[in-house]
């Protein structure tokens, strides 16, 4: 049977009618946010209770370190707290007797004075002899000398009490230090506990075991956490006609008979080349033009509860540009 050319003609200009605003790239996969477990803490491992793949929620233990040096610091820092408020009783205590010591100095000095006067006075009458005078004299100097001395020693009290003699002991900088000592123990003995940050499902547990040190921010596994998306790569000369809230159609090579609703959700601001390291260098003479892609966000309307959307899948998505049409010279973007 020969098809009328009229007939192919009107199937094409279909074809292309229900087409017209669609853009659609086959380079595209699954992806989701990996968060990095790692701990704080430099310990070996002692207990790993999760599984690979296996689903956890935020809060879940998922391996434990071992805690007998971290218990060890925080009885460390336990006692040099106890001991950090006893010397602060002490330096209490040391102010005190310096007062006391400062009035027995004020006292005598004042006695003393008062003698060198009555000998000089009496040695003057012809009554005393130059000895006592001398002797009244030294000892006049001597009582003064004390008495500066004990005014230092006191100044140096108060000022062990950070200025302020009635202080408190959790106020004094001593106490102060050894509690946050003690605080910093007992987050490390925290952290050999390490608990999922959020709900998603644990991979590559395989390459973390028990016996194993561990060090800080050492990545030893992953979290697969939230909503998954795609990253869908268009050419740049599709670009122009995509928008953040475009409908999109999603389907997923692993489901091949399943179709997806989506939108349009981000642009990245620069192709991937753009950030690497080491940014190809194109002026050359020998430069060949390439056409390159771009990055762009789409994210499920709902999230499938039915199928696995593993990380990395390939799949394909086609943008429907006619909800939102590109704007127009002069318009804002």
């Amino acid at each position: 049977m020969i098809v009328p050319p009229v007939l192919v003609a009107l199937a094409i200009a279909g074809w292309l009618l229900m087409n017209a605003g669609l853009v659609s790239t086959d380079n595209a996969t699954v992806a989701a946010a990996r968060v990095p477990i790692s701990s704080s803490v430099r310990a070996r491992v002692v207990h790993i209770l999760v599984k690979e793949d296996q689903h956890v929620h935020a809060g879940d233990v998922l391996f434990r370190l071992d805690d007998a040096d971290f218990k060890t610091a925080v009885s460390r820092a336990e006692a040099e707290l106890a001991s950090a408020r006893l010397r602060v009783a002490g330096l209490r205590a040391t102010y005190r007797q310096s007062l006391a010591d400062q009035g027995v100095a004020q006292t005598n000095a004042a006695y003393t004075r008062s003698e060198a006067v009555r000998q000089r006075n009496l040695f003057n009458a012809g009554v005393a002899s130059q000895r006592d005078v001398d002797q009244a004299a030294n000892a006049a100097t001597v009582a003064e000398r004390q008495l500066l001395a004990q005014a230092q020693a006191q100044a140096t009290a108060l000022a062990d009490l950070g200025g302020d003699p009635d202080i408190s002991a959790d106020e004094h900088p001593l106490v102060q230090q050894a509690r946050a000592a003690l605080e910093q123990a007992r987050n490390d003995l925290a952290h050999t506990e390490v608990v999922a940050p959020a709900d998603g499902v644990v991979a590559r547990v395989s390459q973390l075991q028990v016996g194993s040190y561990v060090q800080p921010a050492q990545t030893v596994f992953w979290l697969i956490s939230g909503r998954p998306w795609m990253d869908a790569a268009f050419k740049e000369n599709q670009l122009g006609l995509l928008r953040p809230g475009q409908t999109a159609d999603i389907q997923i090579d692993a489901y091949p008979h399943r179709s997806f609703r989506g939108h349009v959700e981000s642009l990245s601001p620069g192709t991937g080349s753009s950030f690497a390291v080491l940014p190809a260098e194109n002026a050359t003479g020998n430069w060949v033009r390439v056409v390159q892609r771009l990055n762009v966000r789409i994210a499920f309307d709902e999230a499938p509860a039915d199928v696995a959307l593993a990380v990395g899948l390939s799949g394909k998505v086609k943008v429907d540009t006619r909800a939102h049409p590109p704007a127009k010279s002069g318009d804002g973007v």
